[in-house]
Order: structure tokens, then sequence, then C-alpha cells
């Protein structure tokens, strides 16, 4: 895979951005951050831009068991 000058950190896949900002849906911008290790201001911005693009999933039920480990 090209990795060009890009940090590691930002290569993660559209699909897991899609999971981070859902589980953030669901639980909170906060708790997202530090369980996946990235700045809550960063899961905001993917979360912002999720729901500009009228992507937002609110119909969608919150993974119980990802709600009870916080």
């Amino acid at each position: 895979a090209k990795t060009g000058s890009i940090p590691a950190k930002s290569r993660l896949r559209v699909k897991q951005r899609l999971s981070i900002v859902e589980w953030a849906m669901g639980i909170g911008i906060k708790p997202a951050g530090e369980h996946f290790g990235l700045d809550r201001k960063t899961v905001r911005e993917w979360r912002d831009r999720h729901r500009a693009k009228g992507m937002h999933r609110q119909d969608r039920p919150v993974n119980q068991d990802v709600a009870d480990s916080s």
C-alpha cells in the first residue's frame, strides 16, 4: 500500500472512522476519544463532517456492550 508522507494515525480507513463516529454518536465524543486513543477534537471533526454529509444514523440502536463498558 502506498503510504506517502501521511502519518500512521491519519491513515485510518473510512470504515474505521465511521465506526468511531457511530460509537461517539451513541456514547459521546470524550469517551470515544479516550477509548480509541484520539483527541476529542478529532472525533468531533469527524462527527461533524459525517453529519454535514447527511449520513447520520440516529435510528441505529446503540450497542449495549459498548455502552456498558464506559
